[in-house]
Parts: C-alpha cells; structure tokens; sequence
C-alpha cells in the first residue's frame, strides 16, 4: 500500500526505480557520446587532425583524420595511422587527386592493383596498367584497349589467345557502332568457341537488346548441338540482324549457324507486330545440309516455336538427344528449374538447373 499526503497527490518512488532510472539516463547519455563521436567527423579541408584527436573512440579518430586526409588531398596525415587505415587513406586521396604516386604507399597488393587499376580508368592512361601486379595487369590493359578501342594496348594483354580476343573484341564492337560488316572480316577467331564466349562477354552487343536476344538464342543452340560457332561467324550475323540484309547470312562458315541465320530473318520478316507466332513450318524448307543437320535445325525451330508459344508439348515432342535446348528455354523464360527435370541427360540437367538458379555464372577467357 502505497501513503500519500493528504493533498498531495504524488507518489514516492521505491529507492530501486530511482536507480533504474538513474541507469537508464546513463546509458543513454554513453550512446549519445558514441553516436557523436561517429558523427561529429570534420568534413572538407576546414577539419584538422587536432579535431579528430578529441574524438572519444580510438576508431573514430582514425576515420576521421582518414576523412580529412581524403577531402583535403594531404597524404602527411595517412602515415599517423595504423596500417589498415592508412592503405584506405592513401586510396581515397588518389582516387580524389588522380594521384598515381599514392598507390605504391598503400601496404597491400591487392589495394594497390585496385589503386592502379582506377587511376588508369579515371586518367585514360593504359600505361598505369603495366604498375599493377600479377594478372591484373593483363585485365587492365585488356580494359583499357576496350575502353578507348584501341588495339594498341592488346598487346600487353597475356598470351597470343588473348590478344586476339582483345583485338577481335575491339573490331566487334566497332562494326556493330557503325555497322559495317566488311570489319567481320578482320576477325581472326572463328574456331573457339570459349574465345567467341569471351568476346561476346566483353563486346557492347548487350546494349542492343533485341540484336542481343536473337544472337544469345543462336549460340545456345550452338552449345546444345556441339556447333562450335566463331567469333567472326557471330558478327556476320550481327550484321545480318542489325541490317534485315540475308546476303550476310552468306557469309557464315558453319553451315548450321548459316541455316539459322536465314531462318532467323524469315521468322523476324513474317512475324507481325504484337509478337504473333510466325509460320514455323514454312521456315523448315530452310534447313539444309546433310540429313542430320537437317534435323537439327528442323528440331531448332520446333524449339523457338516453344519458347515464342511456351508450349511445353513441342518440347516433348523432340526426339531426346535435341530435345535438351528446348526444355532449357522454356526453363529461361519462365526463370523455373521444373523445366530443366524434363532434361534425360542428368549432367544436362543439374546445369540447367544451376544456370537458373545463378551458381554458374559465365567467366571471362583472357588467357
């Protein structure tokens, strides 16, 4: 039972809650202390390292004279810090100065490639390249080239396979800017398809959605089929795509990528706008060759007629050993691995499943 005054209605607090509270503002005053010592960071080149001193944390106060350091470009203030932050000091004031002395003071390898690597993008001078260690200085050289697309700096770029894909990369890219297909000619790869991989990897094709679409389309089934599909292959139909113009299509050594290309630009010509199915029997006295290949590409075309209608039953309907490609597609489009268990082939089957799940991403070929 708690007394009270007469008069007076306040009551008295139990010794016990006087400390809880007591406590309580304790506690928050320290968090407040801490906040202020996180957020209470000089900006600019008005703050000093006598600021930063009067910091209440030992790991404020070396963010902070870090902070100053950057902002005020003053690389003195770097070698008062323990190492871990001053290799971050030294980096942010080269990235803010363009200071490319400051990256052989930072104490770490891989920081100091991460260092010549942005000096080198943000100055556009490809020479910065050859300070960085290991690999990375390749990577950087083969960034550079297709930066300012310039061949030159492919040949600083590791191994004869990667030079020509840098340089390969570099005419890809050109022609489809100015869309001129008399540069496919100057391709010199057309026989690896993991190089092929690397330069559509690194070309600008992905920023011509449709062209994209369709070429990603063909080198799937390349894969499937065990068609090894060229780089210089690739630009002509490219070209073909770009331009509606078949006669490039011509020009395409493998003769099932060649049928493809021609179909392609049938199937593109009778689709009408709205994306309605196009007369894929028709396209089917396209396929040529032998009677195998024949096949295939009949059986290609059943496989873009699945995933333009997403009629699972067409898949089914392709014999097992071509079926593989179609079921792959309809799992990319509807972005569902259920697709991929229609796949006999087990090993075709978890990489179809590992590809919609994201566990296999593509690597780049540089070597």
């Amino acid at each position: 039972m708690v007394l009270e005054k007469q008069g007076d209605s306040r009551s008295v607090a139990a010794p016990s809650e006087h400390k809880m509270r007591l406590y309580v503002l304790a506690a928050v005053a320290l968090v407040v202390l801490a906040m202020a010592s996180i957020l209470l960071v000089p900006s600019g080149g008005s703050g000093t390292a006598s600021r930063c001193n009067g910091l209440l944390f030992q790991q404020s106060r070396y963010s902070c004279i870090e902070s100053v350091a950057a902002s005020s470009h003053n690389a003195s203030m770097c070698s008062s810090l323990p190492q871990a932050y001053s290799n971050y000091c030294y980096l942010g004031i080269a990235k803010n100065s363009s200071d490319v002395s400051l990256c052989g003071k930072i104490n770490s390898t891989d920081l100091s490639n991460q260092c010549y690597v942005q000096m080198a993008n943000r100055t556009g001078n490809a020479q910065i390249c050859g300070m960085v260690n290991g690999n990375g200085s390749s990577e950087c050289f083969y960034m550079m080239a297709l930066k300012q697309g310039d061949g030159r700096a492919c040949s600083s770029v590791i191994g004869q396979g990667g030079q020509a894909q840098c340089n390969d990369t570099i005419i890809f890219n050109r022609a489809l800017q100015t869309k001129d297909a008399a540069l496919c000619a100057n391709i010199t790869s057309n026989d690896n398809t993991s190089m092929s991989d690397g330069i559509l990897q690194n070309s600008s094709i992905g920023s011509y959605a449709q062209l994209g679409l369709n070429i990603s389309q063909f080198i799937d089934l390349a894969v499937f089929y065990n068609q090894s599909i060229g780089a210089r292959d690739i630009c002509y139909a490219s070209m073909a795509y770009e331009s509606l113009n078949r006669s490039y299509c011509g020009k395409i050594e493998n003769s099932y990528f060649n049928g493809l290309c021609y179909g392609g630009l049938n199937q593109n010509k009778t689709s009408s706008v709205g994306n309605v199915t196009s007369n894929f029997t028709a396209l089917y006295d396209t396929c040529t060759g032998t009677p195998e290949q024949i096949d295939a590409c009949k059986y290609s075309y059943m496989s873009l007629e699945a995933l333009q209608t997403g009629n699972l039953s067409i898949c089914k309907s392709i014999p097992q050993n071509y079926s593989t490609t179609c079921f792959y597609y309809l799992a990319k489009r509807y972005n569902s691995t259920r697709y991929c268990g229609y796949i006999s082939n087990s090993t075709l089957s978890s990489a179809c499943i590992g590809d919609i799940e994201g566990l296999y991403p593509n690597v780049n070929t540089s070597g």
